[in-house]
Protein backbone atom coordinates (compact mmCIF):
# COMPACT_ATOMS: atom_id res chain seq x y z
CA UNK A 1 0.00 0.00 0.00
CA UNK A 2 1.68 3.69 -0.74
CA UNK A 3 1.15 5.99 1.02
CA UNK A 4 -0.49 8.73 -0.50
CA UNK A 5 1.41 11.80 1.79
CA UNK A 6 4.67 10.03 1.48
CA UNK A 7 4.25 10.23 -2.06
CA UNK A 8 3.64 13.76 -2.13
CA UNK A 9 6.07 14.84 0.10
CA UNK A 10 8.79 12.97 -2.62
CA UNK A 11 7.41 14.60 -5.42
CA UNK A 12 7.51 17.77 -4.00
CA UNK A 13 11.11 17.30 -2.65
CA UNK A 14 11.91 16.15 -6.03
CA UNK A 15 10.55 18.89 -7.90
CA UNK A 16 11.47 21.59 -6.13
CA UNK A 17 15.49 19.79 -6.83
CA UNK A 18 15.15 20.24 -10.43
CA UNK A 19 17.75 23.12 -10.99
CA UNK A 20 20.15 21.29 -8.66
CA UNK A 21 19.86 17.87 -10.65
CA UNK A 22 19.93 19.07 -13.73
CA UNK A 23 23.31 21.24 -13.34
CA UNK A 24 24.40 18.31 -11.16
CA UNK A 25 23.93 15.81 -14.02
CA UNK A 26 24.75 18.21 -16.75
CA UNK A 27 28.22 18.57 -14.71
CA UNK A 28 29.07 14.94 -14.77
CA UNK A 29 28.23 14.29 -18.40
CA UNK A 30 30.21 17.51 -19.52
CA UNK A 31 32.71 16.50 -17.60
CA UNK A 32 31.83 12.40 -18.88
CA UNK A 33 32.48 11.67 -15.13
CA UNK A 34 30.88 8.08 -14.87
CA UNK A 35 32.68 7.82 -11.47
CA UNK A 36 30.32 10.39 -10.19
CA UNK A 37 27.03 9.33 -11.69
CA UNK A 38 27.71 5.70 -10.90
CA UNK A 39 28.17 6.85 -6.64
CA UNK A 40 24.95 8.64 -7.28
CA UNK A 41 23.01 5.53 -8.60
CA UNK A 42 24.45 3.76 -5.54
CA UNK A 43 23.48 5.87 -2.88
CA UNK A 44 19.88 6.29 -4.20
CA UNK A 45 19.79 2.35 -4.39
CA UNK A 46 21.13 2.01 -0.87
CA UNK A 47 18.90 4.83 0.50
CA UNK A 48 15.69 2.61 -1.39
CA UNK A 49 16.85 -0.40 0.49
CA UNK A 50 16.71 1.03 3.17
CA UNK A 51 13.46 2.21 3.10
CA UNK A 52 12.38 -1.02 1.80
CA UNK A 53 13.70 -2.93 5.02
CA UNK A 54 11.59 -0.60 6.84
CA UNK A 55 14.58 0.63 8.65
CA UNK A 56 13.73 4.59 8.33
CA UNK A 57 16.87 5.27 10.84
CA UNK A 58 19.80 4.01 7.83
CA UNK A 59 17.49 5.46 5.09
CA UNK A 60 17.88 9.19 7.06
CA UNK A 61 21.26 8.85 7.24
CA UNK A 62 22.07 7.67 3.90
CA UNK A 63 20.29 10.51 2.79
CA UNK A 64 21.81 12.88 4.96
CA UNK A 65 25.24 11.48 3.90
CA UNK A 66 23.85 11.98 -0.22
CA UNK A 67 22.91 15.64 0.44
CA UNK A 68 25.86 16.51 2.21
CA UNK A 69 28.13 15.11 -0.46
CA UNK A 70 25.91 17.00 -3.14
CA UNK A 71 25.90 20.28 -1.39
CA UNK A 72 29.97 19.67 -1.34
CA UNK A 73 29.96 19.00 -4.89
CA UNK A 74 27.45 22.32 -5.75
CA UNK A 75 30.12 24.23 -3.54
CA UNK A 76 33.04 23.28 -5.33
CA UNK A 77 31.61 23.67 -8.47
CA UNK A 78 30.35 27.34 -8.03
CA UNK A 79 34.05 27.94 -6.28
CA UNK A 80 35.61 26.96 -9.71
CA UNK A 81 33.44 29.22 -11.52
CA UNK A 82 34.15 32.05 -9.89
Amino acid sequence: MRDPLLLRYVRQTWDSLDPHRALSYRRAVDRDDTVRRVQIDREHEAIVVALEAGDPGTAQRLLAEHRAGGRASFHHYLKAES
